[in-house]
């Protein structure tokens, strides 16, 4: 941020948090503009101009209209931060939303009982087609900000340690959610935040309804592999990460930071796969590409899809259009505990589908992002999307 913009938050670098967040100073101890995680980027929020509910909804369903065109008929938003609730309702008043929305309030790390007490309490919570279910942890930061958790440092010195500082509250917070049946997501990036995570998934055992996941995985070792389908922990990732935000030349940042043996385990969907794992697939979108049909396309090719030219990232770790189609329906639904109601086309199950102008299992992965929506039929409710006829790439 600007130093105007440091100067009216009123930033001094001097800043302590719970959490590993971070307000970075230069050499002459002020802050440079730049914070690190949650707590800290609270502050900034905090000064951020107040939006009227009615146009964040605006501005909501102008983007869930732009992700159905392109072919989804349910997302999973791991975040219940205010005001989603008021947005959703809002929207429900006077129309409908275009698709569903499973949502899993944060749990902030190294939060109170009495935080996770109210996240519990939110369960349930649910419109016409939204609802609340599930927790989500970070349990560290991203590699390239230098604060996911791996086992050794990276070549800044950084990625060493975990977002939650007290461990043993992560483990309390994941047995509190779990003895109520309450599934959870963690972010885990760094191998160490993986491997922590399943230990926690071991320990506290199934939640019932929905499996525990772990979200991102961006690298991990081998003798992690099997354990998510020992845990029946479902793999959730973001392929679109790996073609998008790193090179196979490794002149990237990721790369440079975690060194070539960690980049040789890096986006294992295919290990992964093969290691009998559920993997669900996403976009974590605004991050990545919010469009399925272009991210689809990067799981079979390991590129970006509009970039022939560029070499793929792991090329190892492709899969097919079947595989990649399955991460996005029955494997997305299997990790929201829907497997009995959403994620495949037959008797009893929600009218929850998607109409393509072509058979999407046979088009070559840089056809998928052309491949135009027609409709797309959310509980038997069919909304035609005549003027979608190619990607948004």
């Amino acid at each position: 941020m600007s130093p105007r913009a440091v100067e009216v938050i009123g930033l001094t670098g001097r800043e302590t948090f719970t959490d590993a967040s971070s307000v970075e100073v230069g050499p002459d101890g002020r802050p440079t503009g730049y914070v690190v995680e949650l707590q800290a980027m609270d502050l900034v929020f905090a000064h951020y101009p107040e939006v009227p509910v009615d146009t964040a909804a605006g501005y909501v369903l102008d983007q869930l209209d732009s992700l159905a065109r392109s072919g989804l008929t349910g997302l999973h938003a791991l975040d219940f931060s205010d005001p989603s609730e008021a947005v959703y309702r809002h929207i429900e008043e006077d129309g409908e939303l275009p698709l569903r929305i499973r949502c899993s309030p944060l749990v902030p790390a190294d939060s109170a009982p009495e935080v996770w007490q109210e996240i519990a309490d939110q369960q349930g919570m649910h419109g016409r087609r939204w609802h609340v279910e599930g927790a989500k942890f970070m349990l560290d930061g991203t590699a390239d900000n230098g604060t996911a958790w791996f086992e050794r440092p990276d070549t800044h010195g950084e990625n060493r340690e975990p977002l939650w500082r007290d461990l043993d509250a992560y483990r309390a917070a994941m047995r509190f959610f779990t003895e109520r049946g309450i599934p959870t997501a963690t972010h885990a990036i760094g191998d160490q935040a993986v491997r922590f995570a399943l230990d926690v998934i071991e320990e506290v055992g199934p939640a019932g309804r929905a499996p525990h996941r772990i979200e991102h995985i961006e690298s991990v070792p081998d003798d992690l592999l099997g354990r998510f389908a020992e845990l029946d922990a479902v793999a959730s990732l973001q392929p679109v990460h790996g073609t998008r935000h790193t090179r196979a030349d490794a002149t990237d940042n990721w790369s440079r930071r975690i060194g070539p043996d960690r980049v040789a385990h890096g986006w294992r969907t295919r290990d992964l796969l093969d290691h009998g794992a559920v993997v669900a697939l996403g976009s974590d979108w605004p991050i990545g590409p919010g469009d399925p049909r272009i991210g689809l396309a990067d799981c079979q090719l390991r590129r970006p899809v509009e970039e022939p030219d560029t070499a793929p990232v792991q090329p190892g770790q492709a899969i097919s259009a079947r595989e990649a189609y399955t991460g996005m329906t029955a494997a997305a639904a299997y990790a929201a505990g829907a497997s009995h109601e959403l994620g495949r086309i037959v008797p009893g199950h929600l009218a929850d589908l998607t109409v393509f102008a072509a058979n999407p299992l046979g088009l070559a992965p840089d056809a998928q992002p052309g491949n135009p929506v027609l409709a797309t039929v959310v509980g038997g409710a069919v909304q035609l999307h005549p003027n979608s006829k190619e990607g948004n790439q």
